[in-house]
């Protein structure tokens, strides 16, 4: 199963590096996911304008 985070593979790879998260197995990389989004929340930056609620759709 794949997980898509919308950025370019190549700062897709550099941001996992900086993490410590890579993994180099048989031309195969793998990225400890847990560990990589732990990383990412270091750079959230919290909304700058309050959401509106969402609509309710279910009927």
């Amino acid at each position: 199963m794949g997980i898509v985070y919308s950025i370019q593979h190549k700062k897709l790879l550099e941001l996992a590096d900086a993490a410590g998260t890579l993994y180099r197995i048989d031309g195969y990389v793998l990225i400890n996911r847990e560990v990589f989004e732990e990383y990412l929340e270091q750079f959230r930056q919290p909304p700058k304008t309050k959401a509106k609620a969402a609509p309710n759709f279910s009927r």
